[in-house]
């Protein structure tokens, strides 16, 4: 059985969905056609705080739950899954790059209670 939503999760993917009704599906063929990288909506999804959902607001994040980025994740895969495609590869690229770490150095028992969960 699925969870509710709670009011900050339906909020998130509401803005989420409305952001790439009216940014990402426009040019998604076009995208896809010419293999242009999407730098503005990349940016945008940045500024909307989608590419650090999970991280937390003491390290310049949302500090939300990993369901609201699921959520964020079908909005932007529902609009242009390619686009989602370049998303994780930048997610993957910010883990790589240690800001995972980064993280758990600066909330240490945040860290400690994941690893132990």
């Amino acid at each position: 059985m699925p969870h509710p939503l709670d009011d900050t999760q339906r909020a998130m993917r509401q803005v989420i969905r409305d952001f790439c009704r009216n940014e990402v599906m426009p040019g998604a063929a076009e995208r896809d056609r010419t293999a242009a990288y999407p730098a503005e909506i990349m940016r945008g999804l940045g500024e909307l705080g989608a590419m650090g959902i999970t991280v937390p607001e003491s390290c310049g994040g949302l500090g939300l739950d990993t369901q609201t980025q699921l959520l964020a994740i079908e909005e932007v895969a529902r609009a242009d899954a390619a686009l989602l495609i370049g998303a994780a590869a930048a997610k993957i690229a910010e883990h790589l790059n240690g800001a995972v770490p980064l993280v758990q150095i600066a909330e240490p028992e945040r860290a400690l209670e994941e690893t132990n969960a």
